[in-house]
């Protein structure tokens, strides 16, 4: 799972990958709107494919299943998507959101961690013995691991 970047705009919080792709569920229902009405617009399906036309191989959707509450379900549109998406709800909107993919692709935005135990920027250590320590000892653990067993 990429990691979120979550900001606030109008009182409404907004969630992006790291990716750049974009929570559309949670923005169309902030803004009173059905997703399945943006997705019957012609000009969507024209958009998409022209999308698809230009950067084979993408993906400009990706729907993640789950319980609604949680910031990492819905359905997320590739960054080009999402800034058309958010045109489609409200143009200072849109704005809004290019800004925050172009931090988020220029590496100027926060991420926010979700599985902080299973982090491994998290693990890292703070100190050079202990960075040469933990070194020393992930270095034994591939040793014995790539030695044949007798």
């Amino acid at each position: 799972m990429n990691n979120l970047i979550t900001h606030t705009y109008e009182g409404h919080r907004y969630h992006f990958r790291d990716d750049g792709y974009f929570n559309m569920t949670k923005a169309a229902k902030a803004y009173g709107k059905r997703l399945d009405h943006f997705f019957e617009n012609a000009s969507t399906a024209a958009y998409i494919e022209v999308l698809q036309d230009l950067f084979p191989g993408i993906q400009p959707i990706k729907a993640k299943r789950g319980n609604g509450n949680l910031p990492t379900v819905g359905t997320w549109g590739h960054p080009k998507l999402a800034v058309f998406f958010a045109q489609w709800l409200d143009t200072k909107f849109e704005l809004f959101c290019s800004m925050v993919i172009d931090d988020i692709l220029t590496g100027k935005a926060e991420l926010t961690i979700l599985k902080p135990v299973e982090s491994s920027a998290l693990k890292m250590s703070h100190s050079f013995p202990e960075a040469l320590r933990l070194a020393a000892e992930l270095a034994e653990q591939e040793e014995r691991l790539s030695s044949p067993r007798k």
